[in-house]
């Protein structure tokens, strides 16, 4: 058996072009995406939740640039970080907030 990995290259913005900050929720798995990958696959994704919380949290920041490209910025499942990271980036950048 082969496991391999593609290095991706992480994707850079400057502060000064973004021009929002946007908070958002993961979306979870619905019932489209259970019978489409299967019970398996649901199991899946709640067990490893409940392993590695943290690996995939439920809570999204995304800033927005000027040109209307979206960069997710952080996520998390913190309140507290989640709260940390926001005032930390819109206090950075001077954006505005929309909350989705």
């Amino acid at each position: 058996m082969f496991v391999g990995f593609i290095p991706l290259k992480p994707e850079r913005v400057k502060l000064k072009f973004v021009v929002e900050v946007e908070t958002g929720l993961r979306r979870e798995m619905n019932m489209f995406d259970g019978v489409l990958f299967g019970a398996m696959a649901w199991i899946t994704e709640r067990g490893l939740k409940w392993i590695w919380p943290w690996l995939s949290g439920d809570f999204e920041l995304w800033v927005i640039t000027a040109r209307e490209k979206r960069f997710l910025a952080w996520r998390g499942n913190g309140d507290a970080l989640f709260q940390e990271n926001l005032t930390m980036l819109t206090s950075a950048t001077g954006a505005k907030l929309r909350r989705v």
